[in-house]
């Protein structure tokens, strides 16, 4: 199931209270959303989604740059360091499908459960790329 299917099924309905015009009582009511209104929704949950997993990004990039201060390699160098960082990927989907352990990753952080390793690996995937391309826009200029 993909996730416009699945956070569709999620907001399909909402709950509002009716008041009985004769008893002055208010009951809940359940009433379906219109397909123009889940869509709505849906864009604005992706949207929330989506804000949280490039704040972690760009905090990551801030962890990387006051670690390593800013880099500059040529392509070669940033290829190596991505595939390292997609090899820690691997490790920790394998180390799930074959027996996770708690560990700690190289950068000091310990990770006890393979959602939290493998998707903070992701994101150090995804940070590095985006330091690929940051190294790329500042240097471009120079050659």
């Amino acid at each position: 199931m993909d996730i416009f299917n699945a956070l569709s099924a999620r907001c399909k309905y909402r709950k509002i209270c009716v008041k009985n015009p004769y008893s002055g009582i208010h009951r809940p009511e359940i009433v379906q959303y219109s397909a123009s209104q889940r869509v709505g929704i849906l864009l604005i949950l992706l949207i929330f989604i989506m804000i949280k997993i490039f704040k972690e990004i760009r905090e990551e990039r801030i962890f990387q740059d006051q670690k390593w201060g800013v880099q500059n390699h040529d392509p070669m160098t940033w290829l190596s360091i991505l595939m390292e960082e997609v090899g820690e990927t691997a490790r920790a989907a394998l180390e799930e499908k074959f027996g996770a352990k708690p560990s700690v990753s190289c950068d000091g952080r310990y990770v006890y459960n393979f959602p939290g390793k493998y998707r903070s690996e992701l994101i150090q995937v995804a940070a590095v790329a985006v330091a690929m391309i940051e190294c790329l826009d500042r240097n471009w200029d120079k050659k």
